[in-house]
């Protein structure tokens, strides 16, 4: 067998686990210092969403049976997008996503409800999980945060911290209906980029990028759940 016919048969045999493989790497992580300007933002306009070859705006990875918002024309995997679609008989076209949803207005219900109900459908849980959308699809960095590293694991520990160390485990537990109330994710949340930073010296891309999440989080918990309590 020459050297083509066992390329051929690689390519036949490992395409399947290359562009498995293909999903779970991580993307370079940002080394600008700006925000929202820096190359660790995604804006609106840099994917074409309505291409036919477009990818899981939460999971940046090509995919089949692809859910296509009506408003923004993001598309997504079924069980990447936060809640799950559940298909319906409605037709797709009728669909929006959760970046298109009116959380401004929405938010200004919070008052009016059970501070710690963060249960399925309640306005604290679409808050919750706008932000969480805001995270996955806002920033490229995040990928380095969807999961725990040893080191953050490993600081976590020694510190007898419970908290969870990456942000699946929270969206995990949320669909699990594990949360009791509002504050407990937030602060799961913010924990996740805390310890990251405590992990490595302020100059290094981790600690940066990191710190520039938080900050991110932040603006977004001041404008729609800090003025529940003013």
């Amino acid at each position: 067998m020459d050297r083509d016919e066992k390329w051929t048969l690689t390519s036949d045999l490992d395409r399947c686990s290359i562009y498995k493989a293909f999903k779970y790497k991580k993307r370079k992580l940002s080394t600008s210092s700006n925000d929202s300007s820096s190359d660790a933002f995604i804006s609106d306009t840099e994917y074409t969403f309505d291409s036919p070859n477009a990818v899981c705006s939460c999971c940046y990875e090509w995919g089949e049976n692809l859910y296509k918002c009506s408003r923004c024309h993001r598309k997504y995997h079924e069980d990447c997008h936060i809640p799950i679609i559940i298909p319906s008989n409605e037709e797709e076209k009728e669909w929006q996503c959760t970046l298109c949803k009116d959380i401004t207005d929405i938010s200004k219900d919070l008052v009016k409800y059970d501070f710690d109900d963060i249960s399925d459908k309640t306005v604290r849980r679409k808050i919750i999980e706008r932000i969480l959308m805001e995270l996955l699809c806002r920033f490229k960095d995040i990928d380095h945060f969807r999961d725990s590293s040893p080191r953050t694991i490993y600081m976590n520990n020694s510190k007898n911290n419970t908290k969870p160390t990456d942000i699946n485990t929270i969206i995990s537990s949320l669909r699990k209906n594990e949360y009791s109330s509002l504050n407990t994710i937030v602060e799961d949340i913010k924990h996740v980029f805390v310890n990251t930073m405590s992990c490595y010296d302020v100059n290094d891309p981790y600690h940066k990028s990191a710190n520039k999440l938080l900050e991110f989080f932040n603006r977004m918990y001041d404008k729609w759940i800090m003025p529940t309590f003013e």
